[in-house]
């Protein structure tokens, strides 16, 4: 669903009138309408690791460079993987393990550890990685890129749409006040069961991603 779409049936809602532009409309309605649509899109984003966002990054090491960045993945990307060029797989580690063992010294290799370091000069999530490589070797990194903000009118939004709407209409019922003779309270509630029906069919997608072994 676009950024546009999400609007407009949030507004049709609230008895409002439909628009044919968002981003650039100076109503004060519209605005509050779809700066709540990207609250919603932000929360059920963060309630689970959606498949359609997953990942793969086949991200270059730099010879004695013990970091490396993920190209466009933004600050909160998640992390499920990262292979060597063999197949290897690179395992995560704590960031003072890392930096304990660099200090003890030891010659540079292909890496065998991973932990995220903070983010690079363009806000990406940065890896440092132990031992320091010796040469350029790309490392595939699989995982969870989060979404960005909805900002033109055909913007379009992956996450399960009636999940978005559902939370973004609640949103909006209650900064008006109760809409239709449905109080926000069960707007809330309502839209709570759409994100764990659509996290449940998501999930499902794959089982095998939820089952954990010790």
């Amino acid at each position: 669903m676009t950024y546009i779409e999400y609007v407009n049936n949030v507004l049709v809602r609230l008895r409002e009138e439909r628009v044919t532009d968002v981003a650039s409309s100076d109503d004060n309605v519209v605005r509050l309408v779809a700066a709540l649509v990207n609250d919603a899109r932000r929360q059920v984003a963060s309630a689970h690791r959606w498949n359609a966002y997953r990942e793969t990054w086949i991200v270059p090491t730099i010879a004695s460079n013990d970091k490396v960045a993920l190209t466009d993945a933004g600050k909160y990307a998640t992390i499920e993987s990262i292979y060597g060029p063999q197949g290897q797989e690179i395992r995560l580690r704590s960031l003072s393990e890392l930096q304990r063992l660099a200090a003890q010294g030891g010659v540079d290799n292909d890496p065998l550890y991973y932990s995220p370091n903070g983010l690079d000069g363009s806000g990406d999530l940065r890896l440092q990685l132990y031992p320091t490589p010796d040469a350029v070797i790309n490392l595939t990194v699989n995982g969870f890129k989060q979404p960005t903000d909805l900002v033109s009118d055909d913007d379009v939004c992956l996450l399960p749409s009636q999940a978005v709407f559902s939370l973004a209409y609640a949103m909006a019922a209650a900064e008006r006040g109760e809409v239709g003779g449905q109080p926000t309270a069960e707007l809330f509630a309502l839209a709570q069961r759409d994100v764990s029906d659509a996290i449940a069919l998501d999930a499902s997608l794959n089982t095998l991603d939820d089952v954990w072994y010790s």
